[in-house]
């Protein structure tokens, strides 16, 4: 059974880094503007809160 608050969609700050330079790696597979790094993170985030105070 899941505990209330601690739903996770984020990684480690360590993790975060390698996810980000991979992402710039892989923007030539992306067709049109991809969107930037920080705002899927900020989208994310903003997921995991609303997930986690229901």
């Amino acid at each position: 059974m899941a505990v209330p608050g601690t739903f996770k969609l984020l990684p480690s700050a360590e993790l975060l880094k390698e996810l980000a330079d991979d992402y710039k790696r892989m923007n030539v597979m992306i067709f049109g503007t991809p969107p930037s790094f920080d705002s899927i993170i900020e989208t994310l985030s903003t997921l995991e809160r609303e997930i986690n105070t229901v």
